[in-house]
């Protein structure tokens, strides 16, 4: 189908969608425009007859194939017929058979499925709509430009199932499986072969040429089949997280955190958090809201600790990176593997220091929320009838 089709379907769910609206709308505007009712003594002019719309009477041949239970059908087009307002019956043609040969060879139909539609094709209420479905000739209009999967029938191949390869490692359990991935893959439209899928273990010498072959440096590793390149615009959704390799092949590159640096030869993007303590302020915010920050950046967190700034080992990290407020939170480095967190977020809240850690600082990101001040030990934003200790 050519490429107008969803948008004209788009339109159409407007136009419906907003159907009670024209209604209303209608009356309003005759009561404004129209000339005014004629008096008593008026005669009424003359009113045009309106004009019966004919309906055009079509025959329709949907051209199938009952061995491809993956094509994507023709429901689209009888769609289209349909709301057209055109009378027509749609009859399924097998391919192989007969009558299915003869439409084949005199149409030149080149994929499976296809629609070869016959009849009134030329009457003015149905030349545009069948123009935004396929090819028009002297006797029918001829669909044969389907979504994948299709048939195609110079090579015999089934178009648009993609195989998938996944390429695991050992050294990062906590690394995505791509699940949620090719999930939104399949919402999209995507046929997965969930049959086909393959894990390799990188570790492995097939895993090692795959590595090699497509100079992957992060690790678990995700490879689409050239089936995926069928559908439309995925090629330049996928130049934004891979490339496209030589063979047609579909390879992840930007894997997010976190995953397996094979340059590096470690885990990137598991992030050590340290909770920086005030047991002596009972009133002061709860560091769990920082939890939920990490949880909402989808921030994978490898240890969790607590230490109360009274401590030896407090005071050392107050005085490492200047500490002037507490209770806060310190991330480890690789919280900067995180982009959009480090980019956009951070900045506005935090410090990066020279070991890389980020360091929680901007209280006035929070809800008013009641904090020790280390310069003056001073508890800020205390309720009005709490009170002030500076113990």
């Amino acid at each position: 189908m050519k490429n107008e089709y969803v948008p004209l379907v788009l339109i159409a769910l407007l136009l419906v969608s907003s159907a009670s609206t024209y209604l209303v709308v209608i009356p309003t505007l005759e009561k404004l425009f129209s000339n005014p009712s004629p008096s008593p003594t008026m005669q009424p002019t003359n009113q045009p007859t309106a004009t019966v719309q004919v309906r055009p009477k079509l025959k329709v041949f949907s051209v199938l194939s009952l061995n491809c239970t993956e094509c994507s059908g023709t429901a689209g087009v009888i769609a289209q017929l349909e709301s057209a307002g055109s009378d027509f019956n749609n009859t399924n043609i097998e391919y192989t058979s007969l009558l299915g040969k003869e439409l084949v060879q005199n149409y030149n139909l080149t994929k499976i499925p296809s629609v070869v539609i016959s009849g009134e094709i030329n009457l003015p209420s149905i030349n545009y709509t069948l123009s935004t479905i396929g090819n028009v000739t002297k006797d029918a209009v001829i669909f044969d430009s389907p979504e994948p999967v299709y048939l195609d029938l110079k090579t015999g191949k089934k178009v648009g199932i993609v195989q998938v390869t996944y390429l695991s490692t050992k050294y990062c359990k906590e690394c995505s499986d791509f699940s949620n991935l090719l999930d939104l893959l399949r919402q999209s439209g995507i046929y997965i072969d969930t049959n086909e899928n393959s894990v390799v273990p990188s570790e492995t010498a097939a895993g090692k040429a795959l590595v090699k072959q497509y100079n992957l440096t992060r690790l678990p590793g995700l490879i689409l089949s050239n089936d995926a390149g069928a559908y439309r615009e995925f090629e330049k959704a996928w130049a934004e997280i891979g490339n496209v390799e030589y063979d047609g092949s579909f390879v992840l590159k930007d894997n997010l955190p976190p995953y397996f640096d094979i340059v590096k030869n470690k885990t990137i993007g598991l992030v050590n958090v340290t909770f920086l303590l005030d047991q002596s302020c009972p009133q002061c915010y709860n560091v769990s809201v920082h939890d939920d920050v990490l949880t909402r950046y989808q921030i994978s967190v490898k240890n969790r600790t607590g230490i109360d700034v009274s401590t030896k080992a407090g005071l050392a990290l107050v005085k490492l990176y200047n500490v002037t407020a507490v209770p806060t939170v310190i991330l480890s480095s690789d919280a900067s593997a995180y982009e959009n967190f480090a980019t956009k977020i951070w900045p506005q809240v935090g410090s990066f220091e020279k070991d890389g850690s980020l360091v929680f600082r901007n209280m006035d990101a929070l809800d008013k929320p009641v904090y020790r001040n280390l310069n003056t030990s001073k508890i800020m934003n205390l309720p009005a009838n709490a009170t002030n200790s500076t113990a």
